[in-house]
């Protein structure tokens, strides 16, 4: 392990202070934030570049307006990302480097939405011997592009960085022409605060190398004033809402002005001076956007600040928005994975058709599809690596402006298993299933107790069995894939064995009203409709079986001869499994139907709580419905409670008896091979 490393872990481990030059960083802070996995965001990647020093590298990147905290990451010799600290500013220095070493590092932002991967970079540290030729060529450069932008009591200075050099020194000079240092600084810009408001400053900036400086760069600025006198009375009626700027787009507009001290709140109106102006939105931010537009049309809005129930002069912004032609695809996303990503946008107005281009290296947008949705799935992807890709609303020969985005591809660590499912259960297994993920050798399988993953067992295909699991038990499992000595991150999936007792409470089933056989469940006839009535009774009906059947029979659902007068007659005026199916929808429920069940299925349905009704043989031959309304283990045999309505009286069948009863049914009779199946709402 070299120092480097060594300094790593003993800043994780020790909570001691990282320091450069002056730049330090709490390891406590740095631990808050996990290194195991990123989200890619819509925006675009900023580069993260190095100068190095034989001992010290300072890594610096472009800010984000979204992200509000930094963090780097050093690779080890495996590849993997280790947490080297947090920071809040777009540069940082590392040092107690080794000479002529290559290093590798990585750079994450954190926003609202999460950690997104700004981009990696090497650096190998130069020679002892080179650091001297490195101040000589510093000592002929000079720092350049100094510019200054002033608020009330604070300055802020930006300037284009110089190749080689390592960090920024910026001094004051007062009012003799000293100049004090004020600060250092490792990017290329820096806030200077607890100024005087409505005063000049001068400040120099110039760079440094291991030791020598480049020449200096010059810039003065003055500071606002403070309108103390309006903050302090709250008097902001002589106030107006300055230096707006608006951007239309197709169907929207977004606004910025100067934040006005003393305003709390901005309030946007849209309207005129004859109609009048409704208000639209409010901010406490210095921005703000308008959707819902018309295309090429003119609107005029107010922009008026607000403190308690005072209010600052009316400020108007007039707008058109764009044409259909001139505007473009907004909001567009990218959901990237291991070798896909799912692009997405806001809707267009008017358009009836998207193109989606790919962008290659030299610029260059090749046609990939035109889709009607405002989103596409997107494989075949390399994996780690940045894509561009373009969008353009279509509306017939019309078409906007290409909308680019630039996301990356997920590292094989960062990715998960997908479609991870529990496929099928019994009593005492669970089989899980998966989809197969690109370049994966095997798939680990996790039980999670205690808070701790306990390995299972692997598998080389897209499922895998547990098995010696407890009936009527919920487990949780974590899924990931290995492709050597590189895993996925982990995908979680719960599911639960069968019971191995279940019984369904059906006590209303045989109140049905009435009186003598007619009027209770007992069925001499109509055993489908009978059968029905349980289902529907179940869910809370209080039907009369009477009036079912009656409702069947004279709509002629039923297998021949129908209709029939009331009180139908013998048994033999019966039914198949689609006649009762149109009973059940007559009621207003949806059945559900499976014409060639195996009893897994029938066991898995009573584990929802669901009563089935079932077409099969009697004894005799006959065909006949019946209610299961549970089952049992015992001695290793399965169980079936079953009610049957002719005779109303309930049975306990043998699994193998309840099978063979379902497939008794002759298939080669065309009444008899419609009865067999089960049917459940």
């Amino acid at each position: 392990m070299n120092k480097f490393v060594k300094r790593t872990a003993a800043l994780l481990a020790t909570a001691a202070v990282f320091a450069c030059a002056g730049y330090t960083v709490s390891a406590a802070a740095a631990e808050d934030t996990a290194a195991a996995a990123y989200s890619q965001q819509g925006s675009s990647p900023a580069a993260v570049s190095a100068q190095a020093s034989s001992d010290t590298a300072v890594l610096s990147w472009i800010r984000q307006s979204d992200i509000k905290t930094y963090s780097v990451y050093t690779k080890n010799k495996q590849g993997s990302l280790e947490l080297l600290l947090n920071t809040g500013d777009d540069a940082v220095c590392i040092a107690d480097l080794a000479a002529k070493t290559k290093y590798s590092f990585a750079v994450t932002g954190h926003t609202d939405d999460g950690e997104v991967m700004l981009g990696e970079t090497d650096v190998t540290t130069l020679d002892v011997s080179a650091d001297a030729q490195l101040d000589r060529q510093t000592a002929q450069k000079a720092v350049s592009g100094l510019k200054a932008a002033a608020g009330v009591d604070s300055v802020t200075l930006e300037w284009e960085r110089v190749q080689g050099i390592l960090s920024y020194e910026i001094s004051l000079t007062d009012a003799s022409g000293k100049q004090i240092p004020v600060k250092t600084t490792y990017g290329s810009s820096a806030v200077i605060t607890g100024l005087e408001s409505d005063k000049q400053y001068t400040f120099e900036v110039r760079g440094k190398a291991s030791a020598a400086y480049t020449k200096p760069a010059k810039v003065s600025a003055i500071t606002q004033s403070r309108k103390t006198a309006a903050a302090a009375s709250g008097d902001i009626g002589s106030i107006s809402i300055e230096d707006i700027t608006s951007q239309a787009e197709y169907d929207s507009v977004t606004f910025k002005w100067k934040k006005v001290e003393g305003v709390d709140t901005y309030n946007i109106y849209l309207g005129n001076e004859q109609s009048g102006y409704r208000f639209v939105t409010s901010t406490d931010s210095d921005t703000a956007r308008v959707t819902g537009l018309a295309p090429q049309t003119e609107y005029t809005f107010v922009i008026r600040g607000q403190k308690a129930g005072r209010y600052t002069q009316y400020s108007y912004a007039p707008i058109t928005t764009l044409s259909f032609e001139q505007g473009r695809v907004s909001g567009i996303k990218a959901a990237a994975e291991y070798d896909s990503v799912v692009l997405s946008w806001n809707k267009y107005i008017g358009a009836d058709s998207y193109s989606v281009y790919r962008k290659d290296k030299n610029g260059k947008l090749t046609f990939v599809k035109t889709v009607s949705s405002n989103s596409i799935l997107l494989t075949g992807l390399a994996p780690q690596t940045e894509h561009t890709y373009a969008v353009k609303a279509n509306n017939g020969k019309r078409s906007s402006v290409v909308s680019e985005l630039t996301f990356k591809t997920l590292t094989f660590e960062q990715s998960k298993v997908k479609g991870v499912t529990a496929a099928t259960s019994t009593e005492n297994t669970l089989t899980l299933k998966w989809t197969l993920h690109k370049d994966a050798e095997a798939y680990n399988i996790y039980l999670v107790s205690g808070g701790k993953y306990v390995y299972q067992t692997y598998s080389r295909t897209s499922s895998a069995t547990l098995t010696g699991l407890k009936p009527g038990t919920t487990y949780t499992y974590v899924i990931r894939a290995q492709w050597g000595s590189r895993y996925t991150d982990y995908s979680t999936v719960t599911a639960s064995t069968l019971r191995g007792d279940v019984t369904i409470a059906f006590e209303k089933l045989n109140q049905l009203g009435g009186t003598g056989n007619s009027g209770k469940v007992k069925a001499t006839y109509g055993c489908g409709g009978t059968s029905v009535t349980m289902l529907l009774n179940e869910k809370g009906m209080n039907l009369n079986k009477d009036d079912v059947l009656k409702k069947q029979y004279t709509n002629g659902w039923c297998a021949a001869g129908c209709p029939i007068p009331f009180p139908y007659g013998a048994s033999s005026w019966g039914s198949v499994m689609s006649n009762l199916a149109d009973l059940v929808r007559s009621y207003g429920f949806t059945p559900h139907i499976n014409t060639a069940p195996e009893m897994i299925d029938i066991k898995r349905l009573l584990n929802d709580n669901k009563l089935l009704l079932v077409g099969l043989r009697t004894a005799s031959g006959a065909h006949h419905f019946q209610i299961i309304y549970g089952y049992y283990i015992s001695g290793g045999v399965v169980y079936y409670r079953v009610h049957d309505p002719y005779g109303n009286y309930c049975v306990v069948w043998a699994e193998s008896y309840l099978r063979s009863r379902i497939y008794a049914v002759d298939t080669t009779d065309y009444l008899c091979r419609q009865v067999r199946g089960i049917m459940w709402l």
